[in-house]
This record gives C-alpha cells, sequence and structure tokens, in this order.
C-alpha cells in the first residue's frame, strides 16, 4: 500500500491524498490495483481535535515542501496557504524526531515535538505554550519556597525560645563566676 503525498485537489478545490493498494491473487500474483482519494477534511478533523491538549495545544502536519496540510488554531484556513521554515521542521523533513522548547510559527515560546512520517513523507508537530506546559512545575515551586520560608519561619522561633531558655542559665553561671573572680566566694547558682 502506498500513500500519496499531499496535494491541492482542483476538481474539489480540497486537500486531498490518494492511497493505492495491489490486489494480488491467491498465487501472489499481481491483478489489479485499488486506488482511493482520501480527503484530508477527515484527517483534519482527527489531527485538530485538541482533546487532551489543554488551552494552548495544538497538532498540524507538514508536508515535504514545508506547507502546512491542516488548519492550525492561530490561523484560520491554514491548510495549504501557509508554510512553515524553522530548525525543527528541517530536521524532522529529514526523517529525524525533534522535541525542544523553542518559538513556534507566531515567535511564542512552545514545547514541542516534530515527528516524521515516512510513508506520509509530511512531519506531525505537536506544541503546547511553554507558559502551559511549565504552569504545574511553577506552581510546585511555589509550594515548595513558600514551605521552606515558614519551615525556616519555625525554626527561628524555636531556635530563639530554645536558645534564650540554654542561654539563660548560662548568663547567670558567667554572672556568678564573675563574682568568685572577683574574690566574693559565698555565691551560689541557681539554675
Amino acid at each position: 500500500t502506498t500513500l500519496q503525498d499531499y496535494y491541492f485537489n482542483v476538481k474539489t478545490k480540497e486537500p486531498a491524498m490518494f492511497v493505492a493498494s495491489p490486489i494480488l491473487d491467491s498465487t501472489g500474483k499481481f491483478v489489479g490495483m485499488v486506488l482511493g482519494n482520501i480527503s484530508v477534511k477527515d484527517i483534519n478533523e482527527i489531527v485538530t481535535s485538541r482533546s487532551g491538549l489543554g488551552e494552548t495545544g495544538e497538532t498540524f502536519i507538514i508536508n515535504s515542501f514545508n506547507m502546512v496540510v491542516t488548519d492550525l488554531s492561530k490561523e484560520t484556513d491554514s491548510a495549504f496557504r501557509k508554510t512553515i521554515f524553522t530548525p525543527e521542521t528541517k530536521t524532522c523533513l529529514s526523517g529525524k524526531e525533534v522535541s525542544t522548547v523553542t518559538a513556534d510559527y507566531h515567535a511564542d515560546s512552545v514545547v514541542g515535538y516534530w515527528s516524521w512520517f515516512p510513508e506520509l513523507k509530511s512531519c506531525v508537530v505537536t506544541k503546547i505554550d511553554s507558559k502551559e506546559a511549565f504552569a504545574p512545575a511553577r506552581s510546585s515551586a511555589l509550594w515548595f519556597i513558600l514551605i521552606l520560608l515558614m519551615l525556616a519561619i519555625v525554626v527561628g522561633i524555636i531556635g530563639f525560645i530554645g536558645g534564650n531558655s540554654f542561654i539563660g542559665p548560662l548568663k547567670k553561671l558567667r554572672d556568678q563566676i564573675q563574682k568568685v573572680k572577683s574574690g566574693e566566694f559565698d555565691v551560689a547558682v541557681d539554675i
């Protein structure tokens, strides 16, 4: 089975792709071919579904000509009207996967994953804005700092109270030692 790269069908005025699969008889001899035209609308609906991607997450497909073949969440009717040339896209279209924090097609900081699909000769991109992706970590870090501050205050209070209960008797002992040092030997220390 072979899939053709996405193209713009001038007859239907929609993005489409062909699929071809050989028909073989029981001996494995080629007897024909099944051809099908797949509307990209169905693929677009699946890919642009934001289920599980949060507020800013999106998935889209870029073909081997750097052409966006599915709609973008930040640009309506972008399929076959926008090209994306980024280092990550270039790497992906060369057949390698990429995951990184970078600027997207709108110059927003995003956490993204670019995956090469050789059957489609396309790159599937899934990304989410960095602020949203790292929000749980930032929230955890703030709670951690707050707990550390509260712990430091509690330890400081305990240290102050504990220190005074330990230091007070030592000061009395020091004062009595000073009396003995100055010649007064009839000294008692209440601790």
